[in-house]
């Protein structure tokens, strides 16, 4: 349950100024009564394709990072914030590059525009997945639950305020931990710190109003290597630039014999991997307070020239940002030949990849270039996410498009495997493909009848 003087604070605070003076990347410092420090970012909601949160709300919202877990989140979700040169350093905002846009007057490849879709689902599905953070968002009343509803009115009441002060945008609160789905309920020590950065942007509105701080202070301040702080107090002053720390990505093997077993085989294959997490939530052993977003890793044979069954790393629980990797373990014992290299295109990828490769004897190299792969994750994917999320590169009346072959070839090679695909992982696939392995199995009098009946069921739900 949400307290009350948290609605109070956001309906007090939902013309403040700081919305509309500040910008995505205009990060400022919170110090909190327990020593600890917050990083807040505000977001006004706009149309422009900034890779900034306001790609995902069109609404004002305030995103709160508490101490390192929030800094290494914010590093994972806003790459740009930080430095090429040093990834720990923030940019100044003036120095935050253009966002890689579409070229109407280019002719891409097909290999250019499947490496561009790939990367900008990768960054959308980060923001959903990755995140470690405290929001306030101002949303239409309509996306209110009815127990948010009665707080919303009990607290205009309280405020004697009229439902026409809030222009149709009323506050909600939820958290969003690393790697599981969003959360309106929030324990009573992310209150405490939601409930101390609303002091302190009231203390910054205040300070905009009457002309005792302005934006360029926060500019200014980044160029020489600090970040604005409001004290406890409610008093501006600034911190030094904090360092990131490091995000633990590393997979590991729950059986340790699988790596020997690999070692010990020959190995003379080449193949490309591209790890990315899933925005579909799925259930540990059926209990929904224990759901997670799967990391999934797709692999490509170089020599049998096709992509194998997609891999999902499942999160080790009570072990934070561990992945188990015994199913790709099990995916190459399975195979011949066996791969003595992977290709990767990206860091992500190599250091999920890195220490298992090691204890297996496989040689992981990146920086290769691995379309085919990325062709195969934006089938699997799909488009309808990209235009769900309002961050696909081509219009609709583009003339490439991916065709019903992208859909038919994936069932192809799904449908050979099927009895040995869970049925958590057929649930993960797009409906295009579940269409497609229906129709296969229908018109297929050999496949077993009881599984046919089984997955039938399990598919149209």
């Amino acid at each position: 349950m949400i307290r009350d003087e948290l609605y109070d604070k956001a309906i007090e605070l939902r013309n403040a100024s700081p919305w509309f003076e500040l910008l995505g990347e205009d990060i400022f410092a919170v110090e909190f009564s327990d020593g600890e420090l917050g990083y807040v970012m505000m977001n006004e909601g706009s149309d422009d394709e900034d890779l900034y949160v306001d790609d995902l709300t069109e609404e004002l919202s305030m995103y709160l990072f508490i101490g390192e877990d929030g800094l290494r989140s914010m590093r994972d979700i806003f790459e740009d914030c930080c430095d090429s040169r040093d990834r720990y350093a923030f940019r100044s905002p003036d120095e935050m590059p253009e966002d890689e846009a579409v070229d109407p007057d280019r002719d891409y490849t097909e290999e250019e525009y499947i490496r561009l879709t790939a990367d900008k689902m990768l960054k959308t599905a980060r923001y959903l997945t990755r995140g470690d953070y405290l929001a306030l968002e101002y949303c239409p009343g309509d996306e209110l639950t009815a127990e948010e509803h009665s707080a919303v009115s009990k607290a205009l009441k309280r405020l004697k305020l009229s439902t026409k002060r809030m222009n149709g945008l009323f506050p909600w609160f939820y958290t969003l931990r690393n790697g599981h789905p969003a959360d309106n309920d929030l324990s009573e020590a992310d209150q405490k710190y939601m409930s101390e950065a609303l002091d302190a942007l009231k203390a910054l509105s205040c300070a905009f109003d009457a002309g005792t701080y302005d934006v360029s202070d926060f500019r200014e301040l980044f160029e020489n290597g600090h970040l604005p702080l409001v004290r406890r107090d409610g008093s501006i002053g600034y911190t030094d630039l904090p360092r990131i720390p490091e995000r633990n990505v590393k997979g590991i093997l729950k059986d340790g014999t699988l790596s020997e077993r690999i070692r010990k085989q020959a190995k003379n294959d080449t193949w490309q991997c591209l790890a990315a997490e899933l925005p579909q939530a799925v259930f540990e052993d059926d209990k929904e307070d224990e759901s997670f977003f799967p990391m999934c890793v797709f692999c490509f044979s170089e020599s049998e020239m096709k992509v194998l069954l997609p891999v999902l790393c499942r999160r080790l629980p009570g072990e934070g940002d561990v992945y188990a990797l015994d199913e790709i373990a099990q995916l190459i014992l399975s195979r011949s030949p066996k791969p003595s290299m992977i290709l990767v295109r990206d860091t992500e990828t190599q250091h999920l990849l890195a220490d298992f490769c090691r204890e297996c004897g496989i040689i992981l190299s990146i920086g290769a270039d691995t379309y085919v792969i990325d062709d195969f994750f934006v089938s699997c994917i799909g488009s309808d996410f990209m235009e769900e999320m309002e961050y696909y590169p081509y219009d609709d009346d583009e003339d490439f498009e991916y065709d019903d072959n992208h859909y038919s070839i994936i069932a192809e090679d799904l449908y050979r495997a099927l009895p040995r695909v869970s049925d958590e992982d057929i649930l993960l696939l797009p409906d295009d493909v579940k269409d497609t392995l229906l129709m296969m199995m229908e018109q297929d009098p050999s496949f077993p009848r009881g599984l046919k009946k089984r997955l039938s069921k399990l598919i149209k739900g």
